[in-house]
C-alpha cells in the first residue's frame, strides 16, 4: 500500500484508470484481452453482466480479506497459497483478462516451496513476540535446527 499510495495522489485520474477501469475494460483504451473466463463472459453475455462481474469480484475480495483476518497463515507457504488462492479468483473475475495472467497465482503457489522459509524471513530480525516464535519454529521445521 505504501508503494501505490504516492502514485495515486501523485495523479488519481491516471491511478483509476490504470489501476481499477482498464482491468476492468472500462478504460479510455480498450482492452485486447478477451479470454472466455467467467468475468469476460458474464460483463459480455449477460444482462447486467458487468455489475454481476464487479459484485463477485468485490464480494471475493472481501472473502479473502476475511478469511485471512478470522485464520491467519501460520507459515509464509501457507499465506502464498492464500495470496495465489485470492488472486486467482480475481483473474477469472476481472472482464479484461487473459490466460496468462494465470502464471501468477501459480508463481505463488510454486515459489515459496521451492526456497526454503529461512531465506525469506530471517528468524533474527523479528522482534520478540508472536511473529517471532512462529517463525522460529517454521525455521527449525525446515532446517532441522
Amino acid at each position: 500500500m505504501l508503494a501505490v499510495l504516492p502514485v495515486a495522489l501523485a495523479d488519481p485520474g491516471a491511478f483509476a484508470e490504470h489501476v481499477l477501469l482498464f482491468p476492468l475494460g472500462q478504460g479510455d483504451t480498450g482492452s485486447p484481452a478477451a479470454s472466455p473466463l467467467p468475468g469476460h463472459l458474464l460483463a459480455t453475455y449477460v444482462p447486467a453482466g458487468f455489475a454481476l462481474t464487479v459484485a463477485a469480484l468485490a464480494l471475493s475480495a472481501v472473502a479473502v480479506a476475511v478469511s485471512l483476518v478470522t485464520c491467519p497463515p501460520r507459515t509464509t507457504v501457507a499465506a502464498a497459497d492464500r495470496l495465489a488462492l485470492g488472486l486467482g479468483i480475481a483473474m477469472c473475475l476481472i472482464p479484461a483478462t487473459r490466460f496468462g495472467y494465470v502464471v501468477y497465482p501459480l508463481v505463488l503457489l510454486g515459489w515459496f516451496r521451492l526456497v526454503p522459509t529461512s531465506r525469506w524471513w530471517p528468524v533474527d530480525r523479528f522482534p520478540e513476540g508472536h511473529r517471532a516464535r512462529l517463525f522460529t519454529s517454521v525455521h527449525r521445521e525446515t532446517t532441522g535446527g
